[in-house]
């Protein structure tokens, strides 16, 4: 009897591995098989924008009031892009900052960095440079 028993709780206990090592899946987790890098993302934008990309990396900042945003980045030290859904569609938790995690949606531009940025365009006629996120469809956070 303490035989099967040892058995099941090291079963039960191989699963639990299992689970963590696959992650916790958000909305749609990721089907991209292939990962971008922030940093190729934004040192050509450009060539993302209205495309489906997937990022893998840390998890350094979290929605604190509803958990409709995540921001990764390619190392925790490194710049992050923001993942952004829909309130209520997906709530990502606070907890996964600094954890790892792998997201995908459509890459964009969302316009200027700031209101004082758009204040100076007008003024100067000069076109502010566009910041970028991406509409997640689903994460995965390990």
């Amino acid at each position: 009897m303490n035989r099967i028993l040892a058995i099941l709780v090291g079963i039960m206990c191989g699963a639990a591995l299992v689970v963590a090592a696959e992650g916790t899946k958000y909305g749609k987790g990721v089907t991209l098989d292939t990962a971008t890098s922030v940093a190729t993302l934004l040192a050509t934008p450009e060539a993302y924008v209205g495309k489906t990309v997937r990022v893998d990396g840390v998890v350094t900042n979290v929605c604190q009031e509803m958990g409709c945003w995540i921001e990764i980045a390619d190392d925790d030290k490194g710049p992050g892009l923001q993942f952004k859904v829909d309130d209520g569609v997906i709530v990502f938790p606070k907890e996964a900052k600094g954890r790892r995690a792998s997201a995908e949606g459509t890459f964009e531009a969302i316009g200027t960095p700031d209101e004082a940025a758009r204040e100076q365009q007008q003024k100067s006629e000069l076109k502010a440079p566009p910041r970028y996120r991406i509409k997640a469809m689903g994460a995965v956070i390990y």
